[in-house]
């Protein structure tokens, strides 16, 4: 490649889902997930994309328990023409990290973080439906999900 030309990298996007809240905590507008409860969500891959770069779940921990928990993650997805169940993975498991009470934590619910099973067939304009499984004696109060991408 000539010195004068210069390769530009695709910036990264993001776009956050907020859930229907059901209560605020603070000035939060959250969605509460009891002790062993699970969570549903719907979410969008912008029409742009050209490549995910992750999709991160975000939650308050309000159980006091801490440390590495075992969540269960269930996925339904499609795109405008095709079944709105034409791609699906059901209780996909995946490690998280959580902090002491009342720390806010995330996790990759993203195929490349997620033992390349959650996701795996997702694309640009696709809708999808992720349900979350707390494991037993967690409860969280939900802030959403954000979509990284590149257009």
């Amino acid at each position: 490649m000539p010195a004068n030309i210069i390769k530009r990298e695709k910036e990264i996007k993001s776009v956050w889902f907020a859930p229907q809240f059901s209560s605020t905590y603070g000035e939060y507008r959250v969605r509460n997930i009891g002790v062993d409860g699970a969570w549903n969500f719907t979410f969008g891959i912008p029409i742009e994309t050209s490549e995910i770069v992750n999709i991160l779940f975000y939650a308050i921990n309000d159980s006091g328990s801490s440390g590495n928990q075992t969540f269960i993650f269930n996925t339904t997805y499609g795109a405008i023409g095709e079944r709105g169940d034409n791609h699906s993975e059901s209780g996909i498991s995946v490690t998280v990290d959580i902090q002491n009470n009342i720390n806010i934590y995330s996790t990759s619910i993203y195929k490349s973080d997620a033992g390349g099973l959650l996701f795996a067939n997702l694309n640009a304009g696709d809708m999808a439906g992720v349900e979350v499984d707390l494991p037993a004696g967690i409860s969280s109060r939900a802030l959403g999900i954000m979509v990284r991408y590149k257009a």
